[in-house]
């Protein structure tokens, strides 16, 4: 996101920092282990705006308490968050959940996409979520986050719908700016090159991929670029 017009050295009105976070596996066990939270905590205190992955927490406390933990290290610049209903045709259900600074950034609504009954017919195991974000501080003041964590057994799949994803939040908001983010699973194992061809969104001039083929964003021993944004947004 690019400043509003200010100063030059000593950015009035800085960038704002977004990122998105596949936290493996989230919920109450994770938040019980404290050198985890440490380090999760300092993690999510770089960024203004952040879409959290993976929570599968039946409680539902896990998502809240971690934005308690982070207010706790910075109350003057505290979050406020919104997380989706829990999703997947499972009964391993996940939540998308954005945390945000709420001095620099306002939630306007969500929409969650629907894809109808989960049976297999419908398009996504876990359905995309939408956040509509209101910026006053930067040149691009209104826009929408789509959160998306793709199966990986269909992930070529899942991805070759987003599109659909994008025109459906864009009607439902009459709004353009809008971002996808999160774990695609957009790389060999999953979406292999010959995948990649029939995918709408990796061909439509309308749209940039912001992270590369060959950016590694695991933290683990593999080297894939699983996680992507995609938007659509102004250049400044």
């Amino acid at each position: 996101m690019c400043p509003t017009a200010g100063e030059v050295n000593g950015i009035s009105n800085p960038p704002l920092k977004i990122a998105s976070f596949n936290i493996q596996v989230f919920g109450e066990r994770k938040m019980d282990r404290k050198c985890v939270m440490s380090t999760l905590v300092k993690i999510l205190q770089r960024y203004d705006l952040i879409l959290i992955l993976e929570i599968r927490d039946s409680s539902e406390t896990a998502f809240p308490e971690l934005v308690q933990e982070c207010n706790k290290d910075n109350p003057e610049n505290p979050f406020s968050f919104v997380v989706s209903a829990r999703l997947g045709r499972t009964s391993s259900k996940e939540q998308y959940g954005f945390m945000y600074r709420s001095k620099k950034i306002k939630l306007d609504s969500t929409f969650q996409f629907d894809d109808g009954d989960d049976d297999g017919t419908d398009m996504f195991q876990r359905e995309p979520f939408a956040a509509r974000f209101y910026s006053p501080s930067t040149e691009l003041e209104d826009f929408a986050i789509i959160a998306t964590h793709t199966d990986p057994d269909e992930a070529a799949k899942e991805i070759g719908s987003l599109h659909k994803v994008y025109e459906s939040a864009k009607k439902h908001w009459n709004l353009e700016d809008i971002i996808i983010a999160g774990d695609f699973n957009a790389d060999e194992g999953y979406v292999n090159r010959e995948d990649w061809g029939k995918i709408v969104l990796r061909h439509d001039k309308r749209f940039r991929w912001l992270i590369k083929d060959s950016t590694d964003t695991t933290t683990g021993n593999t080297d894939r670029a699983y996680d992507r944004y995609w938007d659509n947004l102004p250049v400044q």
